[in-house]
């Protein structure tokens, strides 16, 4: 169902906390079948070396307002597309059981497009998203160990560089409230570091293997969807979104900067390469079967809430 959008306004005493709001190549190897019951699915056993100077933290807890953000591996372009990030999450992956022996593949995998207006209806974006089913009903609403999708670790994603690339001197200057108050660059630059994250997840294959994930996301509004969530005692279903089939920008350099979907448009423009392949993701409906190159990719975030 649609939702509002609400942006977050510039406050100077939460700033630090409240922060609004995803290459290597993923290769899934098959793993030794059982009888009843089916082990956990597992991950590629030959991930690629990883360089020095990053030692990912995994953390699948979402970063609340008053969450301890040192126990979150802070993560920048450079560590993803390197392939850093992806060959340490394999290694987790093979050494853990990121899915318990009920987790049970989708029987089908559709798509959602829904579009999201922000409040004075100035932004406004339509998702293509991926939604796996499953013909057995309740079955992913009554138990969380049964769906294919579980998140594996959640990242602050911070790149001075690709700030300044992307327009940060420009959206500090047009911010009035910066200007009043009189904010230094520097103080304002550690305000993004709880911005925008990474939402590291892995997939389930129908052939027992696992596939890894990445999604983009603006962290106050996946908060605020996690808190419809709770009101409606419901888990959100994540729904990784592969493409931007409308998108109109803001249109000022502060509302453009901040905003996760349009941060990632202007990003994909910049690097293609990390905008997810639709011929891989038609693949992905198709068989069910979610190519292991599309674990190098920054998927968007949904413009749908809905839940298991």
């Amino acid at each position: 169902m649609k939702r509002n959008m609400y942006f977050i306004l510039f406050v100077l005493f939460i700033l630090s906390a409240c922060q609004p709001s995803p290459t290597g190549q993923g290769q899934a190897a098959t793993a030794e079948q059982v009888n009843t019951p089916p082990p956990p699915p597992t991950a590629s056993p030959s991930p690629t070396q990883t360089p020095e100077g990053l030692k990912l933290i995994f953390n699948s807890q979402f970063p609340e307002y008053n969450t301890d953000f040192t126990k979150y591996s802070i993560v920048n372009l450079n560590n993803f597309i390197s392939g850093e990030v992806l060959s340490q999450e394999r290694k987790y992956v093979e050494t853990n059981n990121i899915f318990t022996s009920e987790v049970t593949p989708p029987t089908e995998i559709s798509t959602m497009e829904d579009r999201l207006y922000s409040q004075n209806n100035n932004f406004s974006v339509t998702a293509k998203t991926i939604l796996v089913q499953n013909s057995t009903r309740g079955l992913y609403t009554d138990n969380a160990n049964v769906r294919p999708i579980k998140i594996i670790s959640f990242y602050p994603f911070f790149d001075l560089d690709l700030f300044d690339k992307m327009g940060l001197d420009e959206a500090i200057e047009y911010n009035e409230t910066t200007k009043k108050l009189g904010l230094s660059k520097e103080y304002y630059i550690q305000s993004q570091k709880t911005r925008f994250w990474i939402v590291s997840w892995a997939y389930a294959n129908p052939d027992n293997t696992v596939t890894i994930g990445h999604t983009f996301i603006n962290r106050n509004i996946y908060s605020s969807d996690q808190e419809a969530a709770k009101k409606n005692q419901r888990d959100l279903k994540f729904m990784p979104g592969f493409k931007h089939t409308k998108i109109t920008y803001v249109g000022n350099p502060f509302d453009d900067f901040t905003n996760g979907w349009v941060f990632l448009d202007r990003l994909w423009k910049i690097y293609p390469d990390l905008k997810p392949d639709e011929n891989l993701a038609s693949e992905w409906i198709k068989t069910r079967q979610m190519p292991g190159e599309l674990g190098g990719d920054l998927f968007t975030y949904q413009t749908s809430i809905t839940y298991w």
